[in-house]
């Protein structure tokens, strides 16, 4: 990332200054003027053979990003983005973009008084952002100044795990049908609740026996088998007891029923029970993906089927089966 700074011991004159292989490199425009060194920094740039408008701002990027967002993601991905440009605004006013330097974000991440896992986020939302400034397709900057800023260091927190016995004691306290069916689809498949509650008609395939997902965070499609349970359950809504094919939309949801409706009600079964307060719908997509590994041994299938991009993700369900674990390793004794 080359950009701009004025040294005043050089008599308040500008430089460029840029990282070549980690070693900082500077360079003068010999100017004093900051409009004539943008000049002079524009025609540096244009001699590497790579020219771009210089008089783009933050808000010129942060709108045309949004609009990005919202044509290819999720709504509550759109919502992210929005608060954290609307956050990053009120520490820094609008700007222009080749006057971004890499301490504005370490700025950021001290001045906001948030939790270090909501900073890491809105960090990750403006990387992400500015690489996309850096685009071929859309040349709003040549280089990233956020690149190397680092997130801060949270240490993972295990994954809370729901056993057997307690899932059966609250499904045997479901009363809607409907959510009942949802609790047993997540247990079976680790999907996460707006993936469940997206599924059609179209997505499944009983002659394979599988559904296509449409990941809720990054709107591609994994394929995964459906167990016995879930098949016979998803079964009985194409077919009637008889055995006759049910009318139905293939566009229409699998499921039709409100999310936040299954999570209220399922909280609310949590506290009647006096289960753990830390159980969540979302709990069960721990456990489901717990379970994966406990049963089939193999963290490959279990990344797979619970759509994970890193298998350092899956590993850390490994907290929730410290007894198999062990049990592995005690196999390795020489008899």
């Amino acid at each position: 990332m080359a950009f701009l700074t004025k040294r005043k011991k050089q008599s308040g004159r500008y430089y460029i200054r840029w990282l070549d292989k980690g070693k900082v490199k500077m360079i003068s425009t010999r100017e004093k003027s900051y409009q004539k060194a943008l000049e002079f920094f524009d025609r540096w740039r244009a001699g590497k053979g790579e020219v771009i408008d210089i008089n783009y701002t933050l808000l010129n990027l942060f709108e045309k990003r949004l609009d990005f967002i919202k044509l290819n993601y999720k709504e509550s991905t759109y919502k992210l983005y929005a608060s954290t440009f609307k956050n990053y605004l009120s520490f820094f006013s609008n700007r222009l973009l080749i006057k971004v330097l890499p301490e504005d974000l370490e700025t950021y991440k001290k001045l906001r008084n948030v939790s270090k896992t909501t900073i890491n986020m809105e960090v990750r939302v403006l990387k992400a952002t500015f690489k996309y400034a850096c685009s071929k397709n859309t040349k709003m900057l040549l280089d990233n100044p956020f690149d190397e800023i680092k997130q801060f260091p949270v240490p993972e927190k295990k994954k809370v795990y729901i056993s057997d016995q307690e899932v059966n004691l609250i499904l045997d306290h479901v009363k809607n049908p409907i959510v009942k069916e949802v609790i047993i689809h997540a247990v079976n498949t680790g999907m996460r609740r707006e993936e469940i509650l997206e599924l059609r008609y179209k997505d499944i395939s009983l002659e394979n026996k599988t559904m296509d997902i449409v990941e809720t965070k990054t709107n591609s499609i994994r394929t995964i088998p459906l167990s016995t349970q879930l098949y016979e359950q998803i079964f009985r809504h194409f077919y009637d007891e008889h055995g006759c094919l049910r009318l139905y939309n293939p566009e229409d949801k699998l499921y039709n029923i409100s999310g936040d409706y299954v999570t209220h009600t399922f909280k609310k079964i949590i506290r009647k029970l006096n289960l753990p307060d830390q159980y969540r719908f979302h709990s069960l997509r721990h456990t489901a993906i717990t379970n994966l590994l406990r049963n089939s041994g193999n963290v490959y299938i279990s990344m797979e089927i619970a759509g994970h991009k890193s298998i350092k993700t899956t590993q850390i369900y490994l907290h929730n089966i410290r007894d198999e674990v062990r049990a592995a390793v005690n196999s390795l004794s020489i008899k």
